[in-house]
């Protein structure tokens, strides 16, 4: 679990207070990948889901989201597929450089698309959020969280018909990216060839 750099849930909502805005803070002792999977055990999917978009640091909430989306079937429109490659591009290299191109086109993309949220969530990840001749305003340090949270429930409301099967696969998605041994590059690589193998 070298990717969780929380020892409790507790430790969670300390550093997160918005989280208890969705999920109250209970068991506080409780390691965060226990906490989700009795979460999972209890039925309470959405729950999951909000504990993964703060738990998980930024870069692997990031690239969770991508995944996520993807798997919903949300990258359909050149908008969509620009939006996810910038974000995902971002979570290969997170460099100011490539930060900065997910601002640009979170500044523009429809409000309503998941991948937009997408590219917020890597623009507001750490930096200043608004262009460079507008000076400094830096994210508040859940404002990535947020965004991600914001991108998966329009996906899931999209997929209402679906959503219960999608919420089990967004937190699969999320498991297998917490207890990850690789680096996040190669899970990258090995998600792109898993796409590129189904056509």
């Amino acid at each position: 679990m070298r990717r969780i750099r929380f020892g409790t849930i507790g430790d969670v909502h300390e550093a997160f207070p918005a989280l208890a805005e969705a999920v109250a803070p209970t068991a506080p002792d409780e390691p965060p990948i226990e906490h989700v999977e009795r979460l999972v055990r209890e039925g309470r999917l959405a729950d999951a889901i909000a504990v993964f978009a703060f738990l998980l640091p930024r870069r692997e909430a990031v690239w969770w989201g991508c995944r996520c989306v993807m798997s919903a079937g949300d990258v359909v429109e050149a908008s969509d597929r620009r939006s996810w490659a910038i974000a995902a591009n971002w979570v290969r290299s997170p460099d100011e450089q490539r930060r900065r191109a997910a601002l640009e086109d979170g500044e523009t993309a429809a409000q309503s698309r998941p991948t937009t949220w997408l590219v917020r969530a890597a623009a507001w990840s750490g930096g200043s959020m608004v262009p460079a001749e507008a000076g400094t305003v830096l994210p508040p340090p859940d404002l990535t969280a947020r965004a991600l949270r914001a991108g998966l429930s329009i996906s899931l409301g999209v997929h209402s018909q679906e959503k219960a099967a999608l919420e089990r696969t967004f937190v699969d998605h999320g498991l297998e990216i917490a207890l990850a041994e690789t680096d996040l590059a190669d899970d990258l690589a090995e998600f792109q060839k898993r796409l590129i193998a189904k056509g």
